[in-house]
């Protein structure tokens, strides 16, 4: 069976899920897109790392792995919990959760679905401070999913 979900479509539905659900007032880095960050409290980068087609029968619709990576910037503050509601909400809007995926323009064009697994994150904090001098908080959300396409 032809896959109808290519890969533009795909990060395009997850990005605008992202938009959709992420409530906080915090400015999203894409890729390809380059922010200045100088003046920023806090920003978040988020990519699609990862993107594997998995090789089924010729019957069943085409399905595939993916790796989300959601990195999380918070510049030191007196907020020091601010990186963890950050972190919490992001794996709320991700884990355990299944994102429809349309053809891009419509909302009634369902190609399949994303079921996000469950997340894995890693405090980078210490690390940028004792390493690189920065006194910045981050955090990476990694979520690992499967993508399953629906039969035309």
């Amino acid at each position: 069976m032809t896959s109808t979900l290519d890969l533009t479509t795909l990060i395009g539905n997850l990005f605008d899920y992202w938009e959709l659900n992420f409530p906080h007032d915090v400015v999203t880095a894409y890729p390809g897109i380059v922010i200045d960050t100088q003046n920023l409290a806090e920003w978040v980068d988020l990519e699609l790392n990862e993107f594997s087609r998995c090789i089924g029968r010729d019957s069943s619709p085409p399905r595939g792995d993916i790796v989300l990576k959601v990195n999380l910037f918070v510049r030191r503050s007196t907020d020091f919990s601010r990186i963890n509601r950050l972190a919490n909400t992001t794996l709320a809007i991700f884990t355990q959760t299944t994102i429809p995926l349309y053809a891009p323009d419509s909302t009634e064009l369902l190609l399949g679905y994303a079921q996000m697994l469950d997340g894995h994150v890693q405090n980078h904090t210490r690390h940028d401070r004792e390493v690189h001098g920065v006194d910045l908080q981050r955090v990476t959300i990694t979520v690992k999913g499967i993508v399953q396409e629906v039969s035309a």
